[in-house]
């Protein structure tokens, strides 16, 4: 069975707050997982995705937009269904919509530098690597991780 046939994406909103809380709460993340309310702010502001699996959220992406230019906030896949390339999927149809019902031309991101396999995931799309942000993520522990800026014209 293709990734088409079993799993759909559409746009999600508040109504999917508790199944995003169960995602965020279970997934593997070097930074502090968002509360609440932090999720609310973003399902009610900025173009939300996700991806269902029979009628099953699994995972979520997060973009704000400026006219035709979005930054990936967020991308957070179910940890049981991480590393089988739904994710990368995922992200794909995701830039696919932004590009042709919104009219999104670019999309910026950043990401952890000891984020390897998301690193790895953005070089797949062809995202070009275009600065660093020094001590931009907060860890749970307190310290701080570099992020790497990347962008992709779609």
């Amino acid at each position: 069975m293709s990734f088409s046939e079993a799993f759909f994406i559409q746009q999600i909103n508040t109504d999917h707050i508790n199944q995003c809380l169960v995602i965020e709460n279970a997934a593997k993340k070097t930074r502090s997982n968002r509360s609440e309310k932090e999720l609310l702010e973003f399902l009610e502001n900025y173009l939300c995705f996700g991806i269902f699996e029979n009628d099953k959220l699994i995972g979520f992406a997060f973009f704000s937009r400026a006219l035709d230019e979005a930054e990936l906030l967020d991308v957070t896949i179910a940890k049981d269904k991480q590393n089988g390339g739904i994710g990368s999927y995922f992200l794909e149809q995701s830039f696919q919509t932004l590009k042709q019902k919104h009219y999104i031309c670019t999309i910026i991101l950043e990401v952890a530098i000891n984020n390897i396999s998301a690193i790895k995931a953005y070089q797949k799309f062809n995202y070009q690597q275009i600065g660093v942000r020094k001590n931009y993520y907060q860890n749970t522990d307190g310290s701080k991780t570099d992020a790497l800026v990347y962008k992709i014209t779609l």
